[in-house]
Parts: structure tokens; C-alpha cells; sequence
């Protein structure tokens, strides 16, 4: 009678604390480090921070400005390259069936961009539109005039259906009410997805500490915050920012994307 072979399974090594918290992983520290430095610089100065700020600005336009320019034509080209090569058969998730299907897709788009259009435009555009006359429409001195070509100016970005929806249903106090409700829970729910991604990014783990992801919350917060306080320059400062970061991450995407894409190719036997 011949005896079952002793089977050894080792459990996974249980990490420490500080594994958990990713105090080494140097990511963390560049990130987390970077954010905070932005922080602190703001509550200890805010003119030295928008000095800083716009100087990097200036040298990134400077020194890249020509880079956007091939940047955009460069993702395009890459972009066509890998759809119709065999990157362009790759299944993301390498999934027999989809988990969403198309209809499910659809709504999530379509929704998102009216929340994102609601958010962080919403009936702001046509009053921008119509105190700051967009060059095509001259400067009509009918009031009626310059009210149309603001509505058809925010109807070209974002289609009649989010205006329809919104600038026609009846009850708008009770709607406006209702709206703002909608778009809080859409912030937070957005704040929560954020503190997410980043966190999974960051550890690698599809469960990651709380402790990480309420760090990147009160971060995310705080420099809201500051943000704000800034006034009317606060989106400009943003933007500023956005342009400077921008640099080393598209250098890096240029890289990535073709790379990753071949790796997928190959693993799924393309």
C-alpha cells in the first residue's frame, strides 16, 4: 500500500509594519514626499510657491514647448501603429468575456462626462461664453444675440443632451438642490476612487493598507485646500503645475505603452 506523498505549503511571509506601510518603498517616499514638499512650501509661503511655480512653468514652455507639438503627433502615430498591429488584438484583462458589456460601457461614458461637465463646468460655460465673446461671434451688442452664442458655443463642446437635460427640466430650485447632492457624492466618490488608484499603484496591492490610502486622501485635501486659497489664481497655479509634471510622465508613457503592449501581445500568444 503505497503512501500519499507529504505535501508542503508554505504560507506567505507575513509583513511587518513597516512593509504594510510602505515606509521602503522609495516610490512612496518620491511621491509622498514630493506632495508634501508642496504642502509645507504653501503654508510657509505662498508667493515663494507661485514663484516657483511659474518659473518651472516658463522653463517647461521654454525648453518643451516644440515637444507638444511633437508629443501629440507622436501619440497619434504610435496610437495607429499599435491598433493595427498585433498589439491591437490584445485583450485587456485577458478575459474570455467581458465582465461589462457594451450597453453598461456606454452608460459609464456618457455619464461620466456629464458629471464631468457638471462638475467642473456645468452652467459656468455659457456665462463665461457670454461675458467673454469667442472671437467667430464679433461682439454683438444685442444682449438676446451674445445669450445664443454662448448656449451654441457650450452645445458644440458638449452636445445638446447634457444642456436639454439640465440648462429644460422643470422645478429648478428643486433640481439645483438636487444636482449639487448629485455632485457631491460624485466628488467624493472620485476622491475615494483616487486615494485607491494611487494607492494600488504605489504598493501593488489590490488591497492596500488604510493607512496609505487615508494618507493620500488628507494629501489630495490639503492641496485642495490650498488650492482654493490661492482665489483666482489657484487654477492657474494648477494648471502651471500640471504642465511641469507632465514632462517626465509623457516621456515615460512614450516609453511604456509600446513596451507593455508587446508584453501583453506576447503573453496572450499574438
Amino acid at each position: 500500500m503505497s503512501e500519499k506523498p507529504n505535501t508542503i505549503t508554505s504560507d506567505p511571509i507575513p509583513r511587518t509594519a513597516i512593509e504594510k506601510l510602505e515606509l521602503l518603498n522609495p516610490v512612496m517616499w518620491l511621491s509622498g514626499g514630493f506632495i508634501a514638499l508642496f504642502i509645507v512650501t504653501a503654508l510657509y509661503d505662498k508667493t515663494l510657491l507661485t514663484t516657483i511655480v511659474n518659473s518651472g512653468f516658463a522653463w517647461a514652455i521654454t525648453f518643451f514647448g516644440p515637444y507638444w507639438q511633437v508629443l501629440l503627433l507622436l501619440t497619434f502615430l504610435i496610437g495607429i501603429a499599435l491598433a493595427i498591429g498585433k498589439t491591437g488584438g490584445v485583450i485587456l484583462g485577458n478575459l474570455v468575456k467581458p465582465e461589462i458589456d457594451n450597453f453598461r460601457w456606454v452608460a459609464i461614458l456618457l455619464c461620466t462626462l456629464l458629471a464631468g461637465g457638471g462638475v467642473f463646468w456645468a452652467a459656468a460655460e455659457p456665462i463665461a461664453h457670454y461675458i467673454t465673446v469667442q472671437p467667430l461671434f464679433g461682439d454683438p451688442d444685442n444682449t438676446w444675440q451674445r445669450a445664443v452664442n454662448a448656449l451654441a458655443q457650450s452645445f458644440m463642446h458638449w452636445g445638446f443632451l447634457a444642456w436639454a437635460i439640465t440648462q429644460h427640466l422643470p422645478f429648478p430650485t428643486l433640481v439645483s438642490i438636487l444636482f449639487l447632492i448629485l455632485t457631491t457624492i460624485f466628488i467624493v466618490t472620485t476622491g475615494d476612487s483616487m486615494t485607491y488608484t494611487i494607492s494600488v499603484v504605489i504598493s501593488g496591492d489590490t488591497e492596500p493598507n488604510a493607512f496609505i490610502q487615508t494618507f493620500w486622501g488628507i494629501m489630495m485635501g490639503l492641496t485642495a485646500i490650498i488650492l482654493i486659497s490661492f482665489g483666482s489664481g489657484g487654477i492657474s497655479a494648477l494648471q502651471s503645475f500640471i504642465v511641469i509634471t507632465a514632462v517626465p510622465v509623457s516621456l515615460i508613457l512614450l516609453w511604456d505603452a509600446p513596451r507593455l503592449a508587446a508584453h501583453m501581445a506576447k503573453q496572450q500568444g499574438l
